[in-house]
């Protein structure tokens, strides 16, 4: 068992993903897997991680569900039932780590605590992002002083959040936090209900602190390379289901403990089981 999973949400985007696999190799962090929860892509992925896993210093596997629309939460949910690991970093194919990125997060990571954390919005097209240039580092110099000081406004106001207590702020980035697997547990894990884009990270954030997690940030240390700021994977934010998601994950009415999570997973796997 491994201290760290790494859980990677993707879907048809197998160059971005290469490239932060690739990344993963230079973490300063050692005890960890990674975890690639694919939302049905089929443009290549499953093949490319075949081929790729010899060249990785870690372990790394794959989950595939059949393509049927927008359904990250079933997806990863599956990616969290899969590990024992007790500490678990949510991210995103197009995200690409620094070294230090696990570390960390790591020095953070206690039990009941969620983790924030920000990310460095980089073009698609940026040459520093080649795969030669993840794989002899080259992408660190992309990082500017500027970053730094984009960092620590965040830094700041982040603690202001935590400070005024604020209900909805800082909002959870869905492509990179941690939080501890008993915590997640406790409250069922995503809910499935969410379909389509959008707004499962702000119901995860609202259920996580309503059921007693503390927060953390991990701004400086914590952050990521966003490759693909200028995508989306499968759909835009302004469609109905959208504006549907939305209404769920502000709804306080709504129960700390989903009835749609990880439970509904075991549960069919039993009943197709036997």
């Amino acid at each position: 068992m491994c201290e760290i999973a790494v859980i990677i949400a993707t879907y048809n985007r197998k160059d971005m993903l290469k490239k932060a696999l690739l990344a993963y190799n230079h973490q300063t962090f050692r005890d960890f897997e990674v975890i690639i929860a694919s939302d049905g892509s089929g443009d290549g992925t499953s093949e490319m991680v075949s081929e790729l896993k010899s060249s990785l210093r870690y372990p790394v596997s794959l989950l595939w569900q059949e393509d049927r629309g927008f359904r990250k939460c079933r997806i990863v949910n599956q990616a969290i039932l899969s590990t024992r690991s007790p500490w678990i970093v949510f991210t995103d194919d197009d995200m690409v780590p620094p070294p230090f990125y696990l570390e960390k997060h790591r020095k953070k990571l206690a039990p009941s605590t969620l983790v924030f954390a920000k990310y460095l919005p980089v073009f698609v097209g940026d040459p520093l992002f080649e795969e030669e240039n993840i794989v002899n580092l080259n992408y660190m110099k992309r990082f500017k002083l500027s970053d730094l000081f984009h960092l620590l406004y965040w830094k700041w106001k982040y603690h202001l959040y935590f400070w005024n207590h604020h209900p909805t702020r800082p909002k959870l980035n869905g492509g990179n936090f941690s939080v501890d697997r008993s915590s997640l547990l406790a409250i069922n894990g995503l809910d499935n209900d969410f379909s389509g884009w959008g707004y499962e990270d702000d119901d995860l954030r609202r259920r996580l602190l309503k059921s007693g997690a503390s927060r953390k940030e991990c701004v400086l240390g914590g952050w990521v390379f966003n490759l693909g700021y200028e995508t989306k994977a499968k759909t835009t934010t302004d469609d109905s289901r959208a504006r549907y998601n939305k209404s769920l994950a502000y709804d306080e009415s709504r129960p700390v403990f989903c009835s749609n999570g990880l439970s509904s997973l075991i549960f069919r796997a039993d009943r197709e089981r036997n």
